[in-house]
Parts: structure tokens; sequence; C-alpha cells
């Protein structure tokens, strides 16, 4: 199985994902996406395969949610375009497959996945 994620090795939760699809033995495609930012159309592709709304992809914990006042803004497209342009702003870990796609918070919906 093909398995792309979106990684910060900084984060304890994306590297116990990553150590999860590498103890499985899948072909992984590791995106660092705070050094390579998925594209507006891979957070699309991601938000339709997980059958997310752009806000639950944000860490609304983080000073700069805050700042950019994203709690008020509803327009998708423009939630979307946030994201992308903030990657600090994307929780994680985000794991895609060919047909489906999870937000493994919990990780329980890694397992679920694969």
């Amino acid at each position: 199985m093909n398995v792309t994620i979106w990684h910060n090795g900084a984060c304890s939760k994306s590297n116990a994902a990553l150590a999860y699809l590498e103890e499985k033995k899948l072909n992984i495609n590791i995106l660092n996406y705070l050094e390579d930012t998925p594209s507006v159309e891979e957070i699309e592709d991601f938000l339709k395969l997980s059958g997310m709304k752009a806000k639950e992809l944000f860490r609304s914990s983080e000073a700069l949610y805050e700042e950019l006042n994203i709690s008020t803004i509803v327009d998708e497209k423009e939630l979307i375009a946030l994201l992308n342009a903030h990657a600090t702003l994307i929780q994680r870990p985000v794991i895609i497959t060919k047909d489906a796609a999870v937000l493994a918070r919990p990780f329980s919906k890694l397992s679920a996945l694969i």
C-alpha cells in the first residue's frame, strides 16, 4: 500500500504515526510539510478524501490562529488558502492513501485506515 504522511519530525504524534506506518512495511512518502507546504490542491484533495472541513485541520491552539481571527472565517477557500500560507497551523499527522485520508487524532483513526 502506498501512503503519504504530512510529517513534522518535532512532533511526537507525527513520529508515532510514521513508526506505525514503517512497522506495517508500507511504501511511505514523507512530506515534511513545514518545509514543503502542501499546495491548495493537495489540501483540497485531503479534505475531500477525509470528509473534513478546512477548519477542522487547523491547530487552533497556535497564537497565529487567534492573530488571524480564523475562528470567524467560514469561507472554505479562504481557510484552505490560510492553511497553504501558514503550514504551522496544519494539524498532524495527516495520512493519505489512494482512496482515503485521515487526521490521525486520535491515533485509532490511523489504525482504522491501514
